[in-house]
């Protein structure tokens, strides 16, 4: 939580944006912004289709322009936990 926040608050003074995302309960698992171990056997694939039960942690995404080319990166997933899926 430190990290993150410290990261934000540096960012304040460039020309980058950031944002936090926090995922919705209900939401597809997207492995892109969101990072999980709860709800996930180890002998399931963690990229199947599964919903979001509940966020634990933020993650924080950062936009920044250089040359007028614009880029997002995912500094820090959101921490989700997952609906059991069962069947």
């Amino acid at each position: 939580m430190q990290k993150t926040l410290h990261l934000r608050t540096m960012l304040s003074g460039t020309d980058c944006e950031s944002k936090f995302l926090w995922p919705s309960a209900g939401e597809l698992f997207d492995l892109r912004i969101m990072q999980t171990n709860g709800g996930v056997s180890l002998k399931e694939d963690p990229t199947a289709k599964r919903k979001v039960a509940f966020t634990t942690f933020p993650g924080l995404e950062v936009t920044a322009t250089n040359l007028g080319v614009t880029s997002s990166v995912v500094a820090y997933k959101a921490v989700v936990k997952l609906y059991p899926q069962f069947g």
